[in-house]
């Protein structure tokens, strides 16, 4: 989807996870969440280092001693790093190339943030080229798939999410990776460093943003296919925190991190918009997932291997046997703004993929609306293409959504028409009428009409019959 719910951060350690990893006897709090936006500006270094055994050793930098990069906005100096903190981050970085396989070759900058240098740099850094008009328009985007209420504060939310939730971030741009703490360096900064390190040796072995295409630009209109790849590098660096937990933390480190969990307190997220909750854990959790099951099968070399062949859809993560064999259709809509007339805009166009059909069904912002997650699963799951694209009218505010969803099999068609059904009664009332392999619901402010044709099916939200009448002509 490619509102700023697909923006990427690369990448987030953070101190929530809904399933918790239990290894070593404990369950951790403390994974990763999806920030949605990456950071490119140069924050001022606290550290160089060259990273690993093999490589020369770490030079510390005296803090606001370098010059940060021209036009960034650069945060006060994090906490000092001593000669005691540099030579734990040494030790760990050596830790995670002895299992994990990969070595690093190039300097990057390391270092510690405050949580409120934190916050500086989520206002002044992650959102600074996010605009209020963005957030907008993107709220209004989600507000149409039922995602998000009407009117939705989502600049002001995001900067806050993102500011309790962070717990440390590698920048694939400026090539620098921090570790959030207040505290000193623990057990959950040091369990989180293990993290964030694994992000610099994918980097470097595997090119993210140039051979693996996961960049702005690359990603841009191509958000289902930069979902799979951010599920697969985070899912890579989660399972890679749990080896080093297993392999090397210290029993200190286990009680810290203990801990750690027992007293979070998380507010913002608690409140969070659902789809936003789910969607922020899909890499980590489900990105888990595929990734064990790749080790499962073949070790870290099956998990390198991915990165050479790497994922096309959201439905390969989530359904790991249908990696790599099995590739989306396109799925083409026409140009609407013409067909509707003048002040008509497009507002959003892009992909929902398996992922983000389940979210529609499942985690709406009304929890009438809300299918069970088992029987959105079901539905979603077939999932073959689709395409979406949401348009506004500028002098009445109304909204044209339209969805084209392509699927495996005629069954499948038919179990998703079948739970969208549902959903619609659920969210618009009883239906107005149904025949035809057409299903119509009527309110206030929204026509709305799902049909199916064979291993198709399409729904459009109008604001009225005429202009769907319109949209659908159009679509034939």
């Amino acid at each position: 989807m490619s509102t700023n719910t697909r923006r990427i951060l690369l990448s987030c350690t953070a101190l929530i996870v809904t399933a918790c990893i239990c290894v070593a006897a404990i369950a951790i709090s403390g994974v990763g969440i999806s920030f949605l936006n990456r950071t490119t500006s140069n924050p001022n270094p606290v550290l160089t280092l060259f990273p690993g055994n093999s490589t020369p050793s770490a030079q510390d930098v005296t803090p606001g001693a370098s010059t940060p990069a021209a036009g960034s906005n650069t945060p006060l100096p994090g906490p000092t790093l001593s000669p005691a903190i540099s030579q734990q981050m040494d030790q760990i970085q050596a830790q995670v190339e002895s299992y994990r396989g990969l070595h690093a070759t190039t300097p990057v900058t390391r270092g510690l943030l405050t949580s409120a240098q934190l916050h500086q740099k989520v206002v002044n850094d992650f959102l600074k080229d996010y605009t209020s008009a963005d957030a907008k328009k993107d709220a209004t985007v989600l507000n149409a798939f039922g995602l998000l209420p009407a009117n939705f504060d989502y600049l002001t939310f995001q900067e806050n999410f993102m500011s309790e939730q962070i717990a440390g971030f590698y920048d694939d741009t400026m090539k620098e990776m921090y570790v959030i703490t207040d505290e000193g360096f623990g057990g959950i900064e040091r369990f989180n460093y293990a993290h964030e390190y694994t992000h610099v040796l994918q980097d470097q072995t595997y090119d993210l943003q140039g051979k693996l295409g996961y960049s702005d630009a690359k990603c841009k209109n191509a958000s289902e296919r930069c979902a799979a790849i951010q599920a697969l590098i985070e899912g890579d660096a989660v399972l890679s925190q749990q080896e080093w937990l297993v392999q090397f933390s210290t029993a200190l480190d286990r009680q810290q991190i203990a801990q750690f969990s027992q007293s979070l307190k998380t507010p913002i997220y608690d409140s969070a918009p659902e789809f936003y909750k789910e969607d922020a854990l899909f890499p980590y959790t489900q990105g888990l997932e595929f990734v064990q099951t790749l080790y499962d099968q073949g070790g870290w070399q099956a998990v390198d291997n991915t990165y050479l062949n790497p994922l096309v859809s959201t439905e390969q993560i989530l359904h790991p046997n249908l990696y790599p064999s099995d590739t989306p259709v396109t799925v083409a809509l026409p140009d609407l703004a013409s067909t509707l007339g003048q002040g008509w805009k497009s507002l959003d166009t892009d992909t929902l993929g398996e992922w983000y059909t389940y979210l529609l069904l499942a985690a709406g912002y009304d929890t009438a609306d809300r299918l069970p997650a088992n029987v959105a699963k079901t539905a979603a799951a077939g999932w073959g293409g689709d395409a979406y694209t949401v348009l506004a009218d500028a002098q009445t505010g109304g909204l044209v959504l339209v969805t084209e969803w392509k699927w495996d099999t005629t069954q499948d068609a038919t179990e998703f028409a079948s739970a969208f059904s549902q959903y619609g009664d659920d969210r618009w009332g009883g239906a107005a009428n149904s025949s035809s392999g057409t299903t119509q619901w009527e309110t206030s402010s929204a026509f709305v009409a799902f049909s199916q044709s064979g291993q198709t099916t399409l729904w459009i939200m109008a604001p009225d019959a005429q202009t769907a009448s319109k949209v659908s002509s159009a679509l034939k």
